[in-house]
């Protein structure tokens, strides 16, 4: 089920591809887990930078190409060791969520994984991580996985409200180099957001209850189940 784009632009374009098959009313909820090659993704506002241009190709020949999202947030790493988790589901016309309620929902099954590997997580901000947000997975004030989401309306015969949530894990990820290419954007752009490679953790270094490797695919395999569940709990 862990499927691997050849570039971040085909994983983009894939989230696009994901959000329009809500058009077909039979549709109802949608699962990816994905990981790229090395890369940034920056959000859109970020191209108005006067020195985007030029960073780009520096980032480009040390091995650290940039793509551009249409969306928020902040400049994510990407490569291996990196796991994506994208999910997707049409509201019912009579439900009323609200961002904090997708969001508890969308960390419950990531903060699950990591109480079974031994390790207490919880949500928040990590101030010196890269795209810091209120519902980071933190495990000892670490940054283990960051967390977005976004609504959008889907139309065709009926218009659908479509809610897409996105997990980036940290599993056995090169966190150094990673900080080193978001710093070195970040600067050139001036954003005043100095990263922190202490401020983040990969979860194979948290492991205390299992002696199998924890890889992209032992993750998948464990959040898959309880990813249908929520889906299927949600849209039945």
């Amino acid at each position: 089920m862990l499927k691997y784009y050849k570039t971040p632009a085909d994983a983009l374009q894939n989230e696009d591809a994901m959000i329009k098959r809500f058009s077909d009313p039979q549709i109802l909820y949608s699962l990816d887990f994905w990981t790229t090659s090395q890369s940034l993704i920056v959000p859109k506002s970020l191209t108005r930078a006067s020195q985007f241009d030029n960073a780009c190709t520096n980032l480009g020949n040390s091995g650290w190409p940039v793509f551009v999202r249409k969306t928020g947030g902040g400049i994510t790493p990407h490569g291996a060791g990196i796991l994506n988790v994208s999910i997707a589901y049409a509201l019912d016309t009579c439900e009323k969520p609200t961002i904090s309620g997708v969001y508890d929902m969308f960390c419950s099954p990531l903060i699950s994984l990591m109480s079974s590997l031994g390790c207490t997580a919880t949500t928040g901000a990590v101030p010196g991580s890269f795209c810091d947000g209120a519902y980071n997975i933190v495990v000892d004030e670490k940054k283990v996985m960051g967390t977005a989401q976004r609504w959008t309306r889907v139309k065709s015969k009926v218009s659908r409200q479509v809610v897409f949530a996105h997990a980036m894990l940290l599993v056995n990820a090169d966190i150094q180099s990673s900080v080193w290419a978001v710093n070195k954007l970040s600067t050139a752009c001036d954003l005043d957001n100095d990263i922190l490679v202490e401020k983040h953790v990969n979860i194979d270094q948290l492991v205390k209850t299992i002696s199998q490797p924890v890889d992209l695919n032992f993750i998948v395999s464990t959040l898959k189940d309880a990813y249908l569940s929520e889906l299927a709990s949600l849209t039945g």
